[in-house]
């Protein structure tokens, strides 16, 4: 029978805030605070899945995930059950009280509609998803940069809306959506604002696929 080692455990190193990206694996801290309580911190582990300019929203997936009741102890040595949501949300303003700490990049952007960026250009609203994580932190730059056979990969169009005119030669004026295979609406759409709601409605329509 062969052997195989265990995996050393990574030692998580402090991250900023605006260094976490979607996908990443985390760990942070919680006061044990309330009744009972030691005034401790508690560690726990999760993976980003949402991110806002102020928070970070974490799936736990150490510390009962499941928000079963952990049991603890208190400094006179009393047992109690502390529950913890699913989910965690960590605030840019108290950042560094929770000891956040990075255990593991993500590799790649969950591949959703929640994920999407819609780029726009006047006339032209592009739905793209990016793969990396930091490319994705910037998505026009991404969208913008020169082809190259590196670049080529970088994102994938799911759908796009264009502005048509018969001003400009066009046989009737207003939007169609298109989405990545081909398949696009045959009404045209009056307003920019109903080509984005029509625009993100595919998009989610795209990735519903096959669930």
């Amino acid at each position: 029978m062969t052997m195989t080692a265990d995996k050393p455990r990574i030692h998580p190193e402090p991250v900023d805030f605006n260094d976490v990206n979607i996908g990443d694996e985390l760990e942070f801290s919680n006061r044990d605070n309330g009744f009972g309580g030691t005034g401790g911190r508690i560690d726990r582990t999760g993976i980003v899945t949402a991110k806002t300019a102020k928070t970070v929203t974490v799936e736990t997936t150490g510390n009962n995930p499941l928000a079963v009741p952990t049991f603890t102890l208190n400094s006179r040595g009393r047992g109690k059950e502390v529950t913890y949501g699913r989910t965690a949300r960590l605030r840019a303003a108290d950042w560094y009280d929770r000891s956040v700490r990075r255990v593991e990049k993500a590799a790649r952007t969950p591949y959703d509609a929640d994920h999407v960026h819609i780029i726009d250009d006047g006339n032209t609203l592009t739905a793209i998803w990016i793969a990396d994580p930091e490319k994705a932190k910037n998505p026009r730059a991404t969208y913008n940069a020169p082809l190259t056979y590196e670049s080529q990969d970088d994102y994938e169009t799911v759908a796009e809306a264009t502005r048509y005119y018969k001003t400009r030669g066009a046989t009737f004026s207003g939007w169609i959506v298109r989405d990545a295979t081909g398949n696009h609406s045959t009404v045209p759409i009056p307003t920019k604002a109903k080509a984005m709601q029509a625009l993100k409605q595919v998009v989610a329509e795209y990735f519903n696929r096959g669930r």
